[in-house]
């Protein structure tokens, strides 16, 4: 039963789908170029007539019969017009007129484009005088820095040189202060010698000085001995001439 109610459902469901697959779309058309066509209740001339369109109005085509096509307009309304005053074919008029709407559309956007440019073009121009300008500061400033470079390599070499000479004098200064030290002990080792000698010569001049008092004092009493001798000898002689 649920078998025989599903295929039920499924055969409805294919007449469906085929019958939505076979009916025709509304096709869009114009009236042709004429000045007013009459919209009529029914496909037939003898019909009433509820309303008339002009040239160039777009509809849409339901149906076609006997020479009539009942027509879908714009606003809703429905209706039948003579189908040999239609045409699927664009006319000229609205053509032009979508024309001239998009040659609206496009000068108002090639106005946007241009103001755009224009406002791109002064910005751009007084980007190009802040770009020129900071190229002229970037210069200074490049000048500045290769200067700078220039001045500090100078005195790096100067300051290499004093360095080198420096290191030159610092090893003559050690060989300076060894034979200083050299020297310093020479110096001591003959400061003690000249004292040595000085402590000798003190002793020799005491020496000396005693000698040359005795000597001088023997002179002396042999200066007084001679005398004395001398005046005994003479007092002898006196007492002979006596």
């Amino acid at each position: 039963m649920n078998r025989m109610i599903t295929v039920l459902i499924a055969t409805l469901l294919i007449v469906s789908f085929t019958q939505v697959l076979s009916a025709q779309e509304p096709k869009k058309a114009y009236v042709s170029d004429i000045l007013i066509l009459a919209v009529r209740t029914g496909p037939a001339r003898n019909f009433e007539v509820v309303k008339t369109i002009e040239s160039n109005a777009p509809l849409f085509i339901l149906e076609e019969q006997g020479g009539f096509a009942k027509i879908k307009l714009a606003n809703g309304d429905i209706g039948w017009v003579q189908a040999q005053y239609l045409t699927y074919d664009t006319p000229d008029p609205i053509i032009i007129k979508r024309l001239n709407r998009d040659l609206g559309k496009f000068k108002n956007q090639n106005n946007k484009q241009l103001k755009s440019i224009e406002t791109l073009t002064q910005k751009n121009s007084h980007d190009l005088i802040t770009l020129k300008n900071e190229k002229k500061e970037l210069e200074r400033i490049l000048s500045e820095t290769l200067k700078e470079k220039s001045d500090f390599v100078n005195k790096y070499t100067l300051i290499d040189k004093k360095h080198k000479e420096l290191l030159e004098s610092s090893k003559n200064i050690v060989a300076t202060r060894n034979e200083n030290e050299k020297l310093k002990k020479s110096n001591m080792e003959l400061s003690g010698k000249v004292d040595e000698l000085q402590s000798k010569n003190k002793t020799m001049l005491k020496i000396g000085m005693i000698k040359w008092f005795l000597a001088g004092a023997g002179v002396i009493f042999l200066g007084w001995l001679i005398g004395r001798s001398v005046s005994l000898k003479g007092s002898r002689r006196s007492g002979l001439l006596k």
